[in-house]
């Protein structure tokens, strides 16, 4: 006799194995002349400080209807008293913001105000916010420890054909090879993959490769040398026997239903994995992957970079690279979320009586905000506040790079890849270290194509105390499913509104109109 634990451990295949995850699921239609539709998810653990995505604009506004000036006054959202949203419609004051002067024509950059937005007041409750709300981020749900409670949004949108493409045939070449690519950086930055972020649905945790090499060969390994390359042709000869082994003692198999129906779905997750390597070996994937630009571990020294910046830098050139190549339509760029922020940001430019004893993030924000008022303190002219708003800014500079090198492709109509794409940077908590999850800040990118009012705009939403005019991430995320036509869009994401749930009241139903219009 033969029970699940046994087959599984016989194949070498843990039930936690991320080769398992279905990374591929088939459609049988077809429209290949769509523009892809693509969305990016950049996700910052631990907070964004909603000042540092102020413009000078978008503060006069807020001190003209709050409760008193903002001045320096951190939690600036507790002074919300306005009923309706208020939109600063000017495209020439987001670089203004303490971390937004990337979005600017510096150095002959390609001006990108008029191609974003800064959304602030939409809240997330629901998530339970603190330290890290964990899967609860991205699946608007009570998602907190180590099993997600539902599905999360990037997971919903990649697995939609508006998203993914449509292909029965054309060598490959209508849909994409991978659902989504996720990548990012940790505190434990020699693990080769983490959870904690995305989730294909309730229990069911996508990974997100830290390993450098292992994000590379994610995408690359099909038409690599080295180890990579005979890592991929390893893979494909075990793949082939656990097949056959599979196939063979199936029929020894004695267990219950319901453990057979386990194993049935790990072989439907094989047979996904075995049809995308057959897909990657196609001639036009394999010429499309030898001819993106981007230097492997060979010649890219951000592979053996210490930094954990600069690995993410290289996180973002791989999501960059899998976007322009056609591989994927969803990327998400994981930065210590999900409760691994408290990382060392080692090369940050600061004074020397910062920089010689700079703490990892956790007790950098304990001293920037331990005073006056106690540990959530309103001040934000301390020194050690500098290197929080200094690693914003840097991922607003590598959401900056990425955005340009999609706003110089065109698609097919002789619109931009980036007018195609809605680049979101978010935080998985909220506002701040421990987060009340009432305000959670938000820069989008791009989009202009799939309806967003990305004009250099900036939305200030009521706070969690008025109910008419409040909005919440789910919102937000809704917005995301119309703005992609997805054929059964969402009003009602995530747990919002569920009876007996903490923080679950939903405000509003659908799309944030003050953001988006359909096209």
């Amino acid at each position: 006799m033969i029970n699940r634990r046994r087959f599984l451990a016989g194949l070498g295949l843990g039930v936690a194995s991320p080769m398992l995850m279905p990374l591929m699921r088939y459609v049988t239609a077809n429209d290949s002349s769509t523009i892809p539709k693509r969305v990016v998810f950049v996700i910052e653990g631990n907070g964004i400080e909603p000042v540092n995505l102020l413009s000078d604009k978008a503060r006069q506004r807020i001190d003209t209807f709050g409760a008193g000036a903002i001045d320096d006054y951190r939690n600036f959202h507790r002074k919300y008293v306005h009923t309706s949203p208020e939109i600063v419609t000017s495209d020439d004051t987001l670089a203004s913001a303490r971390a937004l002067s990337a979005l600017g024509s510096q150095n002959g950059d390609v001006d990108l105000q008029g191609d974003a937005a800064v959304l602030f007041g939409l809240s997330s409750l629901i998530t339970g916010a603190g330290h890290t709300s964990g899967y609860g981020a991205l699946t608007s749900s009570r998602s907190r420890g180590t099993v997600p409670k539902g599905e999360s949004i990037d997971c919903w949108l990649a697995r939609q054909d508006s998203v993914r493409g449509l292909d029965p045939d054309m060598d490959g070449r209508g849909r994409t090879p991978f659902e989504a690519f996720r990548a990012g950086i940790h505190k434990e930055m020699h693990r080769q993959f983490v959870y904690g972020t995305s989730a294909y649905g309730p229990a069911s945790p996508a990974p997100i490769l830290i390993g450098a090499e292992a994000a590379y060969s994610f995408l690359f390994s099909s038409i690599a040398g080295g180890s990579a390359g005979r890592t991929f042709q390893n893979q494909g000869i075990m793949l082939e026997e656990t097949l056959r082994q599979l196939d063979r003692t199936a029929n020894q198999f004695t267990g219950n239903n319901f453990e057979r129906n386990k194993i049935d779905t790990y072989r439907e997750s094989l047979l996904s994995i075995k049809a995308r390597r057959e897909v990657l070996l196609k001639q036009h994937w394999q010429d499309t992957l030898t001819n993106l630009p981007f230097e492997g571990p060979d010649t890219n020294t951000l592979f053996s970079s210490p930094h954990p910046l600069q690995r993410l830098e290289l996180h973002f050139e791989l999501a960059t690279s899998a976007l322009l190549g056609g591989l994927t339509n969803v990327a998400v760029i994981a930065s210590g979320s999900g409760g691994g922020f408290d990382i060392n940001y080692t090369d940050l430019a600061l004074p020397s009586s910062l920089a010689n004893d700079l703490p990892a993030r956790h007790q950098t924000h304990h001293l920037a905000y331990t005073a006056a008022d106690g540990f959530h303190g309103n001040s934000i002219n301390l020194p050690w506040a500098e290197p929080l708003r200094q690693v914003t800014e840097r991922h607003v500079d590598l959401i900056a790079k990425m955005a340009r090198a999609l706003k110089a492709s065109t698609e097919s109509d002789g619109s931009s890849t980036l007018d195609h794409t809605i680049i979101v940077y978010m935080p998985d908590n909220g506002e701040t270290h421990h987060a009340s999850g009432q305000e959670w800040p938000v820069l989008l990118v791009g989009g202009k194509a799939l309806g967003f009012k990305t004009d250099g705009r900036s939305v200030i939403y009521p706070g969690v105390a008025q109910d008419d005019g409040h909005r919440q991430m789910s919102n937000l995320f809704n917005t995301l499913t119309h703005a992609v036509q997805a054929e059964q869009p969402l009003n009602d994401f995530g747990d919002e509104g569920l009876e007996l749930v903490e923080g679950g009241r939903r405000n509003a139903y659908g799309p944030l109109s003050e953001i988006w219009q359909p096209v």
